[in-house]
């Protein structure tokens, strides 16, 4: 036994400077620890704090696309609406040029029947005319000639009433 004691007391230090260097390695570490977790910490409040900058740069972010989305939708409602305006112009344009052509068609078949009814009493006058130098040759050429004059004065009267019209329509259309 005290061979054991002795090999005890022998191998006592170098077990207890064995354990102290274990316990400052055991404390160094702790230490070390302890500082990491400290670094961790505030890493990691970091971390929170930006995410938080985060979160309110995101809803920032979202309001601004529903504001967007909003003035993208009344944006579309405008062009809708000024489409159909545009459209209902155009159809209302076609309507005028379609009655400004039919006009001016009703107002050339007019000047046509004015020229008819002009060279007719034109011809009624030179009848007239023809009937006085030939009024020798007999009464019955003046009945005649008189049967012509009547229709012929009123046919002048309404060529010269649809001559004017006729103008008054064309100087219509020009202003318009």
């Amino acid at each position: 036994m005290l061979a054991a004691l002795r090999v005890m007391n022998e191998r006592l230090p170098a077990t207890v400077t064995q354990v102290r260097a274990s316990s400052a390695n055991i404390a160094l570490s702790t230490s070390e620890i302890a500082t990491g977790n400290a670094d961790l910490s505030s890493r990691t409040e970091e971390q929170a704090a930006s995410l938080e900058q985060t979160a309110a740069s995101m809803e920032e972010l979202t309001e601004t696309v529903r504001q967007n989305t909003d003035n993208a939708r009344q944006a579309s409602e405008l062009a809708g609406s000024a489409a159909d305006v545009a459209q209902r112009g155009s159809i209302t344009v076609q309507r005028v040029v379609g009655t400004m052509q039919d006009i001016s068609t009703s107002s050339a078949k007019i000047a046509e029947i004015t020229g008819i009814i002009h060279e007719a009493a034109m011809a009624s006058r030179a009848l007239e005319e023809q009937g006085r130098a030939l009024e020798e040759q007999g009464r019955e050429l003046n009945e005649v000639v008189a049967f012509f004059r009547l229709p012929g004065e009123g046919a002048g009267r309404v060529a010269s009433g649809a001559a004017t019209a006729v103008h008054r329509a064309r100087g219509a259309l020009a202003t318009a």
